[in-house]
């Protein structure tokens, strides 16, 4: 296994570690040490949270996630595909 491969499975490893502690068990040592030191996170309606802030509001986090079965509301395409649903879409547009 190369050094890239091993970083690899580190990353994909602390990324589902993150998901199962924000998501499930809220631990704020498992926060502390996932969160880079000079961490903003910034939600998408624009507001920040210092590194403490995000650990603070996911620790301290009371609402329950659970995992669903309905399928995800989008679909992956590639780019190839996305030009050609984009070219149908603007010709539709034109001949309207």
């Amino acid at each position: 296994m190369n050094a890239q491969n091993k970083n690899t499975i580190q990353v994909l490893a602390n990324s589902r570690l993150l998901e199962s502690t924000v998501f499930g068990t809220k631990d704020s040592v498992t926060l502390e040490t996932l969160f880079a030191t000079p961490l903003v996170y910034v939600h998408s309606s624009g507001s920040a949270q210092t590194r403490q802030q995000a650990i603070h509001g996911i620790s301290n986090n009371k609402s329950t996630y659970v995992i669903s079965n309905e399928p995800l509301g989008y679909e992956v395409q590639s780019i190839k595909q996305r030009k050609r649903k984009q070219m149908e879409l603007k010709l539709r547009w034109t001949l309207r």
